[in-house]
């Protein structure tokens, strides 16, 4: 028996669906295993532990969590896991998120408090973007997309409204053909240009068309705003529904209710979201996105580099695909053929060889050698990654070379201290060398880190047995 307990040190999310709670250990966040769902209002497991991917606390906050539910958390150097001390520069999105650095505003305003024009152009109005580079505001915390892919040397906090979100993270939506009638959190923008609306407007429809950033309404404010932005180019003539049954919903004439009603949340429990298809009806038919497919195997690419050559978007796609074969596995045999070609092509590209050893190993367990040479060639490259020092490190046991096999697992566990895998197989190496008292070393430093750990404490109890 053991039990963990922490402080909570961050609160995530306003409650509308809920909040999640973050406890620190370390330099490193975690998520709560418990979640308060306003829906039932009560508690219940929060996401990716009610599916079991994760148990006690170890889900880590991922890049979307603190990216775009905090003003500006401050990463540790090298790191996407790790924060240095505060954790955060600002605890709430702020102005700058939409608007771009306010320092140049200010900077512009105090030597020349006059503006030159009509425009103040040392901010950004998203109204006054391109429609490409107005969806990509809000693009950058609103589609999740299938498959993200942030370009070398970037991180999500690199994007300034007003550029291009491709130049930071490719963008990849599996189609609806494959996709089907999914819903999850943050696929809104994605399901909005399946509709009439989207494709009827040349892009003047976007997300602050209909959306306020600045204000949240609630019950029937919401209904009759919404409703006037639909007769912003709708008129009360085009509902083809009797008086009677518009009458009927509360509040009446309510067109979200009919168009764009609740669906369930497959990835978020007890919660529910809009409908952002706007269908005629619901048993229609939505249309294919513009622009179409060229096949049916192909992503949609979401997001547009400035200026972007064929080696980038190889890369692109080869890391896309790595990503969402585990949910779509017909896109398997292409995923593998487009990461081969990325491998070949980009030879110092730390993150493609990482995937491409990492695939192999699954896919094609007897092709070892070829695994190996990717995995070190990403360490060669400077890859960062506890993972693929962890997985080159067993290959090396298994050809025998204990030594450079602990020299990983060692660099593993301090590259990342909450990687408990490089702890359990360094502690099986040291089982292994007959030096018990190593291996129970190692292993009360991963129960400091995971107290829950069943693995480290059946091989301590193991160990402990056997050494007495």
């Amino acid at each position: 028996m053991f039990s963990e307990s922490h402080d909570v040190a961050f609160t995530v999310g306003v409650g509308d669906l809920g909040k999640s709670y973050l406890v620190s250990k370390g330099d490193a966040l975690f998520v709560s295993p418990i979640s308060y769902y306003t829906r039932i209002r009560g508690w219940d497991l929060s996401p990716g532990y009610s599916e079991g991917t994760f148990r006690d606390f170890t889900r880590r906050v991922g890049d979307l969590c603190v990216d775009c539910h905090t003003g500006w958390p401050r990463m540790a150097a090298g790191s996407h896991d790790r924060f240095e001390q505060p954790p955060f520069r600002f605890l709430t999105v702020g102005c700058e998120r939409c608007h771009g650095p306010g320092a140049a505003h200010v900077a512009q305003r105090t030597i020349n408090p006059y503006i030159e024009g009509s425009v103040d152009l040392s901010i950004v109005n998203p109204q006054r973007l391109h429609p490409d580079l107005r969806d990509n505001v809000c693009m950058q915390c609103h589609l999740a997309g299938d498959a993200r892919v942030l370009q070398p040397g970037k991180d999500y906090l690199d994007f300034r409204p007003g550029s291009s979100l491709g130049d930071v993270v490719a963008i990849f939506s599996v189609p609806p053909a494959i996709k089907r009638n999914r819903f999850v959190l943050l696929d809104q923008f994605e399901d909005v240009k399946l509709s009439r609306c989207w494709a009827a407007s040349n892009g003047r429809l976007g997300c602050i068309s209909c959306h306020d950033p600045h204000v949240q309404r609630h019950g029937k404010e919401a209904v009759d705003f919404f409703r006037s932005r639909c007769l912003t180019c709708h008129t009360t003539r085009s509902c083809t529904a009797p008086l009677a049954t518009r009458q009927a919903t509360a509040p009446s004439d309510n067109c979200i209710l009919c168009h764009m009603p609740q669906q369930p949340s497959e990835n978020i429990a007890h919660s529910s979201l809009t409908d952002h298809r706007i269908l005629r009806t619901q048993s229609e038919t939505p249309a294919v996105p513009q622009g179409g497919l060229s096949a049916p195997l192909d992503l949609i690419y979401d997001t547009k580099a400035s200026d972007k050559g064929e080696t980038q978007n190889l890369r692109d796609l080869a890391l896309a695909y790595a990503q969402v074969v585990s949910q779509y596995p017909e896109y398997g045999e292409k995923g593998m053929q487009t990461l081969e070609r990325a491998a070949a092509a980009l030879p110092a590209d730390s993150e493609v060889q990482a995937t491409y050893g990492k695939v192999l190993l699954i896919a094609r367990p007897r092709e070892r050698e070829l695994a190996i040479q990717a995995l070190q060639r990403a360490i060669d490259a400077g890859s960062k990654s506890a993972e693929v020092r962890t997985q080159l490190a067993r290959l090396r046991l298994r050809q025998g070379d204990v030594t450079a096999a602990v020299a990983l697992f060692d660099e593993s566990i301090r590259l990342d201290p909450y990687f408990t895998p490089a702890y359990l197989d360094l502690a099986q190496v040291y089982s292994m060398l007959k030096d018990p008292q190593s291996a129970l070393g190692v292993l009360d430093t991963v129960l400091k880190v995971d107290p829950g750990n069943d693995g480290a404490r059946r091989e301590r109890r193991n160990i402990a047995g056997t050494s007495r």
